[in-house]
Order: C-alpha cells, then structure tokens, then sequence
C-alpha cells in the first residue's frame, strides 16, 4: 500500500507540475517517460479516433533497440487504418461502455473477438507486445483518446497496476481539458507570471463562462475556479474580469479580441517514434 501511495504522490507532483507551469497541459512526452517507467513498460502509445472513424497513433519507448518494432506497428496501422478497430481493448470498451483502465490480459476474448481480432493478435505476438493496458482519457460515441502502455512477455499488469492507472487516469483526464483549451493561444514570451492553469480560467472568463462553468470545463471546483481568477487578477493588477481581459489581451496573456475562442478537435497523422526516459 505505500509503495502505491508513493506511486500516486509522483503523479500527482507531475499533474501540478504541469498545470502550473509554463508548459502545463500538452507535455505529453514527459506523460509517457512516467507511464513508461511507473508501470514498468516498454512502450506507450497515445491512440485517438476521430468521430469519422480515422486513427492517430504516437508511440514512445525507452528501448532504442525496440524502435523497429513500434515503427513496424506505425505501418501496420498505416497500411491497414482499420486495424484498431479489431483489438480486443478497443472492442471490450466498445462493447461494454466502461471507461474504467483494463489489461489485454483481463479481456475475454470469447466475448470480443471479431473477424479481425486473430490478425490483430498475430501482430501483437509477433512483436511481442501482448502484455499492454489501455488508460482511457476520453471516449465520445466513436471518438475516443487513451493511453496505452506495453511490455514483452506472459506476465500481465498487476491488480496494483490496474487501481493505480484508475488513479492515474482522472489526472490524465484533467490535463487533457486543460490542454484543449490552451492549445490555439499561444502566450507571449513575457506572459510567464501567469500560470498556464490562471491562463486557462482567463480565456473561458474571456469567453463569458461563470465560475461554474470554467469549473466545468476544465474538471475543477467552482470555488477553485474563482481563486484561480484572484490570483490572475494580482497578477496583472486589476480588480475585474473586464480589466483581467483588457489587461491579459495587451500583454499577450490572452489572445487579440479577434481570436475566436473554442476548443477544437485535434487532428493529426501518425508521428515518428520517440525515446522517453533514455
């Protein structure tokens, strides 16, 4: 149970790490070194499903000798898009509507198998990537957004795992809201007083959102809401939200009047491998 506790206590440290620094919400490489090495895999995947059904794929792994095998699973997807749609994880969320983190190792495959699950199961037992466990981030109708951790071997995550990645997931949860709302406005060089989190909260006051549903968007407390937004109004030295918008446009806080606010749908292609924790 501490061991667990300390594993927990890591996360957290790396979840406030991130909102409040300048780089806060979208540090996905420094996710994956974590995921990697608090959960003792090999690779990380971060997979996304567009609402029309497309698949981005980016792959991180600690083991340079293993970069061929994760640049063989980028072709396969590539070649074959609808591959993901026959794994067993992918298909046991589908089918079951939980969101809860699961193991491959955990999954019936009687239950879930389709027509193309066999193949999807070659390909993962020739690379030997069959012990992997998927964390889901979000998942809307057909759209969905997890991470997906993978080592060599028979030996499948630990119950351990399983509840720490639960844990884990409501972090990964938060960071993601956060990013999505940061990601089109870029801030100034000379705006870093302000924490990429007080910055979030002032582009939805900007927006016109209350309290509520700042706090609604990006998975906090109202109250927690409305200290994010004192502390930015010290921090630019006003006493309003009308001033903090005015005062956060000029500095480069918050982007021009003309920038229109939103949090759109990213929509990307597959990515080179990348090493973490090297």
């Amino acid at each position: 149970m501490h061991r667990l506790q300390a594993r927990v206590r890591t996360w957290a440290e790396l979840t406030e790490d991130l909102l409040l620094s300048p780089a806060a919400g979208g540090d996905t490489d420094r996710i994956a070194a974590l995921l990697t090495s608090g959960f003792g895999a090999e690779s990380v995947s971060l997979n996304r499903r567009e609402p029309d059904g497309r698949h981005a794929l980016t792959l991180w792994t600690v083991d340079r000798d293993r970069l061929p095998v994760l640049d063989a699973v980028q072709l396969a997807v590539a070649t074959h898009p609808d591959l993901l749609d026959h794994h067993p994880l992918l298909r046991w969320f589908g089918m079951t509507g939980t969101v809860q983190p699961q193991s491959l190792g955990r999954v019936p495959l009687d239950r879930v198998a389709g027509p193309g699950t066999p193949a999807v199961l070659e390909v993962l037992e020739t690379l030997d990537i069959r012990q992997q466990l998927a964390l889901p981030v979000m998942v809307a109708g057909r759209e969905h957004e997890a991470f997906v951790l993978a080592r060599p071997g028979t030996r499948d995550f630990a119950d351990d795992d399983l509840l720490l990645a639960s844990l884990v997931q409501g972090f990964l949860r938060v960071l993601r809201l956060q990013a999505r709302v940061l990601a089109p406005h870029a801030a100034a060089p000379d705006a870093a007083t302000v924490t990429e989190r007080e910055r979030a909260v002032l582009l939805l006051a900007a927006e016109g959102r209350t309290a509520a549903g700042i706090a609604h968007a990006l998975g906090m407390a109202p109250r927690t809401a409305e200290k994010h937004l004192e502390r930015a109004y010290r921090k630019l030295g006003v006493r309003d939200r009308v001033s903090a918008v005015r005062v956060g446009q000029e500095s480069g806080v918050l982007p021009a009047p003309r920038a229109a606010l939103g949090i759109p749908t990213p929509r990307q292609g597959h990515r080179a491998v990348r090493l973490v924790g090297a």
